[in-house]
């Protein structure tokens, strides 16, 4: 029994050590939602432990149905139809490519080149998972309300011009 205690032991220490060593390089100080810290690797981790994904494409990995889940709530549908199809796609263009212009994509080495890598807990109020969705779930709002607008622009105007 002692044995099997110093081997959960040891083993218990070397995955602590191998966990501090991969995971928090500082603590940044505190915000009005609480601390952050930066992995050796960039990803910043929240004070709650969750990792934020670095860009679009690991978070598109970890979490696929995230866009279209988020439309059909937004449209209020429970299956999946051409609208919110249309719609995820849109959304899902936008969020990878940050257009040239925008104020999003900054300077210099500080360039983004999609809206996920954008996100600053400096600016947000820390890294934490409620904060990022936040941070994700306004973004898509704006988006969203640009392409609804677009959409609806451009069915007014067929409409006008069928009327004549």
């Amino acid at each position: 029994m002692a044995k099997q205690m110093a081997v959960r032991q040891k083993n218990g220490a070397r995955a602590s050590a191998r966990k501090r060593d991969t995971l928090l390089l500082d603590r940044v100080g505190d915000h009005s939602e609480g601390q952050f810290s930066i992995a050796r690797d960039g990803h910043f981790v929240g004070d709650d432990g969750w990792v934020v994904p670095k860009n679009f494409d690991e978070f598109h990995e970890r979490y696929p149905k995230y866009m279209l889940n988020w439309v059909q709530k937004r449209l209020n549908r429970f299956e999946v139809d051409e609208d919110v199809e249309d719609y995820t796609q849109d959304l899902l263009i936008h969020l990878k490519f940050s257009p040239a212009r925008s104020f999003n994509r900054g300077e210099g080495d500080k360039a983004c080149r999609d809206l996920i890598e954008a996100f600053d807990p400096y600016k947000e109020g820390g890294a934490s998972e409620p904060t990022f969705r936040k941070y994700l779930n306004t973004v898509l709002a704006q988006l969203f309300n640009a392409i609804a607008l677009g959409k609806h622009a451009t069915e007014v105007a067929a409409l006008k011009a069928r009327l004549g």
